[in-house]
């Protein structure tokens, strides 16, 4: 008997073992065995994880000589948002003096020393400074900073190369406070209604400093007594649970060890006439700071073998808690997760790092009920720490991280971050390799001026590349006069003729003449400009530099959308074929999907446990090029993409639909389908079908 089992989303992301046989419940049917090195999209396909792109090598920072464990190495992430367009991925850490220090990561690099841009600039903290476990809450250009090893501090951005820190200047400080003293700091901070909250000290564990209401470092009170007053509190669990995090929503939500708080105004705003601390729930938490998404409060559990999340619930009036580890336990019931971030935009991804350093990603969005979660890892890479930050330029957050690589018998610690989503029409500016460097060598069109000629085409370009007459280019995305993209040109045209406009513009004049891949186009008068958001002109590379970091590793390479041999850096670089216009180099990896096969209702029972064959199998690709495909990973064979009419040496198209592919397997107890991408190209699944012979044997 033939049957045909669709799979139309994978919204619950990776599914634990212990439930294969729990096809009753209702995300089963959206799960997988394996979601490894990809993601579940909040609208239900699964899609390759973008590669990495290196941004600094911090290794020579950290130690002067060969790093052998990174055991004992401490590093921090912190996100620094200042305005709309102005956003940092701080970087602390400690070198092998146990000196703490910061750099600044800012868009494709590190903020650089003012007289010397060739170094990076960098913070001094001293050795006392708490790397790993300090707190902190950011009000504009402060970021203010309580932990155990020193008073409550305040770090200032002036500019991007201009950074101070120093301890906070307070007005009346509490009582309970002595700086001398480490054990009665404060090592928690959060803002909630206009006060500046310090929390938590070694000999009150539970205790509360709230400053007056807008005046942050003001602890002082009135006489009379006036609600704006600085306010202590202390609250009274009973048991001595000291105080793991602070975060400010309808009301403050505290975590503890042992349980979850609120404490408010009841009703009213916050002061010494109306204060109020409710036990919530008793679940208890790890020190790392939540996750904020929409009305969820998110934390790690107090022993981190689960996820949980904290909303409040109207019917109760009163906040719930639910395990949105649930479906799949087994990732992090071994290793913990050691810090983690939201990346908000484009799905709602909760990135985190394991323990064992690798990463752990959900796809998190309640309101659409997807809780999808996913596997990550790197070639010889151990992820350390990671954070995000908003990106208007790139439209959606970039999530960076320090990793360490085992490259030349030595760590090697990075700064790199997630390259961003692949949307795009064709391969060329695909990004599917770790710690990948990209070089092109382009100006961007501004307009495309169609002459009067048919073998002449007039480009306004930005001066970013300097352009010569005679010189060999490559153009890409010509657009037509209804605004779409019209062609792009992939063998090389010749410049004719320059004019500057002195407005940081040029009219650069190509030769076209008899390209079949150029079509017919509509002459335009030179009145009749053309606004072009998608064309570039690329100037010819042979020669792939910029990989000292991966010496002597081999790498994948993609050059012009095309996947060229993997080769063995050298000298820093990889050779390159001479009509290169695009190049983008690094560490290869595999993302492999394995859907959870649903169990389909027979006239005499179940189909689990029975002899199964798979015939065929239909996957629904979008934007996609390559993968392989079988029952299991040492049973697999490559679908083709390219056909007779792809050109050798250039990229092949992406593909769109259904590829049907014979599935010429044995009888097995279980149908299982494995798809697995090695090479540096987009992959996204958007659904699986099979047919399969069902047997009563």
């Amino acid at each position: 008997m033939s049957i045909h089992r669709l799979k139309r989303n994978f919204t619950a992301g990776e599914v634990s073992p212990i439930l294969n046989s729990r096809t009753d419940l209702e995300r089963f049917k959206n799960g997988c065995r394996i979601l490894h090195n990809m993601y579940c999209t909040t609208q239900g396909p699964a899609t390759r994880r973008p590669g990495t792109q290196f941004i600094f090598d911090l290794t020579p920072h950290i130690s002067n000589d060969i790093i052998e464990s990174i055991d004992d190495l401490q590093f921090r992430l912190v996100d620094f948002v200042y305005s709309e367009n102005l956003a940092y991925a701080l970087v602390f850490f400690k070198d092998t003096d146990l000196k703490a220090w910061m750099i600044v990561g800012h868009k494709n690099g590190v903020v650089a020393k003012p007289l010397d841009p060739t170094q990076p600039y960098k913070l001094e903290l001293g050795t006392d400074f708490d790397v790993e476990e300090f707190d902190y809450a950011q009000m504009g250009k402060d970021l203010n900073i309580a932990s155990r090893t020193r008073p409550p501090q305040k770090m200032v951005y002036n500019a991007g190369d201009d950074w101070t820190i120093a301890d906070i200047t307070f007005t009346d400080p509490p009582d309970e406070w002595s700086f001398t003293d480490l054990a009665t700091v404060p090592t928690k901070v959060s803002f909630y209604e206009q006060r500046l909250v310090f929390a938590s000290s070694v000999n009150y564990p539970q205790m509360f400093w709230f400053s007056k209401a807008g005046d942050f470092y003001n602890h002082g009170v009135s006489s009379p007594l006036v609600e704006s007053d600085a306010l202590t509190y202390m609250m009274a669990s009973g048991e001595q649970n000291k105080v793991q995090w602070l975060v400010s929503s309808r009301s403050l939500i505290v975590g503890t060890l042992g349980d979850e708080w609120t404490i408010s105004g009841a009703g009213a705003p916050i002061s010494y006439k109306s204060v109020a601390a409710l036990k919530q729930t008793n679940e208890g938490s790890e020190f790392q700071k939540p996750l904020m998404s929409g009305p969820a409060t998110v934390f790690i559990e107090r022993l981190g073998r689960a996820i949980n999340e904290m909303v409040y619930d109207y019917t109760h009036d009163s906040y719930i808690i639910s395990d949105i580890s649930l479906l799949a336990p087994h990732l992090i019931e071994q290793y913990g997760l050691v810090n983690w971030t939201l990346q908000k935009s484009p799905y709602s991804i909760i990135w985190g790092v394991r323990e064992d350093g690798d990463l752990i990603g959900i796809t998190y969005q309640r309101k659409q009920k997807v809780v999808g979660w996913h596997h990550h890892d790197s070639y010889r890479g151990t992820f350390l720490d990671i954070t995000s930050i908003p990106s208007k330029e790139n439209r959606e957050d970039e999530v960076w991280c320090i990793v360490a690589r085992f490259i030349g018998g030595s760590f090697k610690i990075f700064l790199e971050k997630l390259s961003t989503e692949f949307k795009e029409d064709e391969s060329l500016n695909a990004w599917f390799v770790d710690s990948g460097v990209r070089k092109e060598l382009s100006s961007s069109i501004k307009y495309a001026i169609y002459k009067d000629t048919e073998d002449a085409l007039v480009l306004r370009a930005t001066d970013e590349q300097t352009f010569a007459e005679g010189e060999e280019v490559f153009v890409y995305g010509v657009v037509t006069e209804d605004d779409e993209i019209n062609t792009r040109l992939r063998a090389p045209v010749t410049i004719l003729h320059i004019v500057d406009n002195g407005d940081g513009t040029q009219d650069v004049t190509v030769h076209l003449g008899p390209m079949p891949t150029v079509p017919s186009v509509q002459i335009l008068s030179r009145s009749n400009i053309q606004v072009n958001r998608y064309a570039k002109i690329y100037k010819g590379f042979n020669t792939m530099t910029g990989l000292g970091h991966l010496e002597g590793e081999e790498v994948d390479i993609l050059v012009n959308g095309a996947v060229m041999p993997s080769q063995v850096v050298n000298g820093g670089e990889v050779s390159i074929p001479e009509d290169t216009y695009v190049c983008t180099v690094g560490l290869g990896f595999e993302s492999v999907i394995k859907p959870l096969e649903a169990d389909l209702p027979l006239n005499t029972g179940t189909t689990v446990g029975r002899t199964q064959r798979i015939n065929n199998v239909s996957v629904m690709l979008h934007r996609s090029l390559g993968m392989e495909i079988g029952r299991d990973l040492d049973h697999l064979e490559e679908v083709p993409f390219r056909v007779p009419s792809d050109l050798t040496g250039q990229a092949v198209p992406l593909f769109s639909g259904i590829r049907k592919i014979p599935f010429p397997e044995g009888y097995e107890d279980e149908s299982n389908i494995i798809i697995r991408q090695r090479q540096p190209l987009p992959l996204t699944v958007v659904s699986v079908t099979d047919e399969i012979e069902v047997y009563e044997r």
